[in-house]
C-alpha cells in the first residue's frame, strides 16, 4: 500500500465530508442535485455523506411547499436546531456577556456580568463559575463553548499570546475553562469572531472581499475572502489599533508606543481627553462617572447636544479614524467595508466619517467600496463566538472524528 496515497484519498474525503456540511450551512435548504453541482461532487458522494448526516441528527430533511411538478418531489436538507447547543462568550475590558444558541445561529438565552478583577486566575475563575451556573439548563445540550477575547490568538491551541492584561500572556486559557467546565473550549480573538459571524449568518454574501473595523476601547481590523459555497478565509493579525499615526503622540499603555491610533482615537482615549478637560476647568462637568462603558454614551450625547469643545475632540478622532480606514481601503481594495462603533450611531457622523475617508483614498469611489455601519450591539462578541465555536465544533466536526492512516512514520509534535 502506498501510504501517502492512501492519505491522499482520506483527505480528498475529509474536504468532501466538511464542503457538503459547509455548503448547507451557507444555502440551505438545498436539496442533493445542488449540492453536488454546485461543489463539483457525484451525486453519490452527496447521497452517502447525507445519509451519514441525517444518522448523526445533524441535517432534517423537508418537502418543500407548494411543489406541483410531476414525479418524484426533491427533498430538501437544512441544519437540525434540535442537534445541540454553542455557548459563545466575549469578554472585552468592560463586562463578559454570554449567549445559548442553537445551531442556526438562533440565540436562545443571555446575560451580562462585569469581572471584580482581570487577573488571570481570577478572570478564569469567574468565566467559569458563571458559565457553569449560566449553562445548568442546557447542560445536556452544549456541544462546546467558544470564548472570544482581544488580543493575539492561537485558536489551535487556545494560548493568549498577546493581551493588555499582561499575567493573560502565555496562557493557556481554553484547557483550563475546559477542565474547570466540563465542556469543549475554545478561544478566538473578538473582532475575527465578529468576521466570522458576520459572513456565516449571512448566509449568501453579496461580497468576495470585504474587511471588518471595530472601534471599541480598543480598535481593530480583519479582512475576509468570503464564498458562496463555503466558509470565509479570514486574514490578518486585527492590531490596525497599534499602527502608529503621530510619532510624537501620546504613549500607549496597551502597547507602550508613543501616538499608536487606539492611543489617540479609542474610546479610552476620547474618555480621558474630556477629563483632562474637565479637570482644567475648560468644559463643565458632565457627570462622568469613572465608568467608561457608561461615560462613552454620555460623551456622544453631550456632542449632540452642541457642546463644540467635546465635538472638536470627537472630530478629531474621527479625522485619525478616517485615515485609519482610508489606509486599509488603499491597501487592499475590499468591496465592502463594515465599520461597527459606539462613535457613529447617528446619521451625521456616518455621512460625516464616509466622506472623510473618501478624501484620502487614491482612485478608489463610493462605487467601488460599499460602508456598512453596523449598530454596536453589546452581545455582537457572544455571537461572533457562537458563529467560531460552529464552525469548530459543528461545521468542521469531521475532522477530528475521522482519523488519518498512519503513515508509519512518528508525528512531531
Amino acid at each position: 500500500m502506498n501510504p501517502s496515497g492512501s492519505n491522499g484519498l482520506h483527505d480528498i474525503k475529509i474536504r468532501n465530508i466538511i464542503r457538503i456540511r459547509e455548503m448547507i450551512f451557507r444555502n440551505y435548504p438545498i436539496c442533493r442535485v445542488d449540492l453536488a453541482e454546485t461543489l463539483g461532487v457525484t451525486l453519490p458522494t452527496v447521497t452517502t455523506n447525507i445519509k451519514s448526516m441525517l444518522r448523526e441528527g445533524f441535517i432534517i430533511e423537508k418537502k418543500p411547499s407548494g411543489h406541483a411538478s410531476v414525479g418524484r418531489t426533491p427533498s430538501l436538507i437544512e441544519p437540525n436546531p434540535d442537534y445541540g447547543l454553542i455557548a459563545g462568550m466575549e469578554i472585552n475590558p468592560y463586562r463578559a456577556v454570554l449567549v445559548v444558541s442553537d445551531i442556526t445561529g438562533r440565540v436562545i438565552d443571555r446575560a451580562s456580568f462585569r469581572l471584580s478583577s482581570y487577573s488571570y486566575d481570577a478572570m478564569a475563575g469567574q468565566v467559569a463559575s458563571y458559565a457553569s451556573s449560566f449553562l445548568i439548563p442546557y447542560r445536556e445540550r452544549v456541544l462546546g463553548f467558544s470564548i472570544a477575547l482581544p488580543g493575539l490568538i492561537d485558536e489551535d491551541s487556545g494560548t493568549i499570546r498577546r493581551s493588555s492584561n499582561e499575567d493573560w500572556n502565555g496562557k493557556r486559557l481554553a484547557d483550563d475553562l475546559s477542565a474547570m467546565i466540563g465542556v469543549p473550549t475554545i478561544v478566538e480573538n473578538n473582532v475575527k469572531a465578529r468576521v466570522i459571524a458576520y459572513d456565516l449568518f449571512s448566509r449568501e454574501p453579496e461580497h468576495d472581499w470585504f474587511s471588518y473595523y471595530f472601534i471599541f476601547k480598543g480598535i481593530g481590523c480583519f479582512m475576509a475572502e468570503s464564498y458562496p459555497d463555503s466558509l470565509c478565509t479570514v486574514i490578518g493579525s486585527g492590531e490596525v489599533g497599534h499602527s502608529i499615526v503621530d510619532p510624537e503622540g501620546p504613549a500607549c499603555p496597551t502597547c507602550g508606543k508613543r501616538g499608536c491610533l487606539e492611543s489617540i482615537a479609542g474610546e479610552k482615549a476620547i474618555i480621558s481627553e474630556c477629563e483632562r478637560l474637565i479637570a482644567n476647568g475648560d468644559i463643565d462637568d458632565i457627570g462622568l462617572s469613572g465608568d467608561p462603558y457608561d461615560d462613552f454614551p454620555r460623551i456622544i450625547a453631550e456632542a449632540d447636544s452642541g457642546n463644540g469643545i467635546i465635538r472638536r475632540v470627537l472630530e478629531n478622532a474621527y479625522g485619525y479614524l478616517a485615515l485609519s480606514i482610508s489606509n486599509v481601503i488603499n491597501f487592499t481594495s475590499p468591496e465592502l467595508m463594515i465599520i461597527e462603533s459606539r462613535l457613529f450611531n447617528s446619521s451625521e457622523a456616518r455621512e460625516h466619517l464616509r466622506s472623510l475617508i473618501f478624501k484620502n483614498t487614491y482612485g478608489i469611489t463610493e462605487s467601488d467600496v460599499h460602508i456598512e455601519f453596523v449598530d454596536y450591539d453589546e452581545y455582537s462578541g457572544a455571537v461572533g463566538a457562537v458563529a467560531v465555536g460552529l464552525r469548530s465544533f459543528i461545521i468542521q466536526k469531521s475532522c477530528e472524528k475521522l482519523e488519518r492512516p498512519s503513515s508509519g512514520k512518528p508525528s512531531g509534535d
